[in-house]
């Protein structure tokens, strides 16, 4: 019956689908020596298998590293090139546009201080005609 264990010896196995008329399942034990490392040898053994392309397992995952490194190698250099043409198109906008960072950076310091006077004196001269208007009404 599909979906019910089955259990021998303290071992189960779950069978899920449906059975068709004649399949079976064989369930032997281990033969002598099965705890060499036979299993071991056959995995190893498949690293020089045939597989698609006529390569080996091997031979293809070479080849697969082989073709990355090659393209990051690429990649590599094609940015290393882009980054200075960059580099010279910035130098060139720079030198073209005639704008010196130092120099735009003490006008901001000349700007700001000559901003900071003219409110100091708008300051004081709000002071002096407070002062006079508080004088004109307290002769009064």
């Amino acid at each position: 019956t599909p979906g019910t264990p089955i259990t021998l010896n303290g071992w189960s196995l779950n069978v899920t689908g449906t059975p068709a008329n004649g399949d079976t399942i064989n369930l032997t034990a281990t033969g002598a020596n099965s705890t060499d490392n036979s299993n071991a040898l056959l995995m190893g053994a498949l690293q020089n298998n045939t597989i698609y392309g006529g390569q080996s397992i091997t031979g293809a995952y070479q080849a697969i590293v082989s073709t990355v490194g090659a393209a990051t190698q690429n990649l590599q250099t094609t940015s290393t090139a882009q980054d200075q043409v960059l580099t010279t198109a910035t130098s060139n906008v720079a030198s073209l546009s005639g704008v010196n960072l130092d120099q735009e950076a003490a006008n901001l310091l000349k700007y700001q201080q000559a901003y900071q006077a003219a409110s100091q004196t708008i300051a004081t001269a709000d002071q002096l005609f407070t002062q006079i208007i508080t004088l004109f009404n307290n002769m009064d």
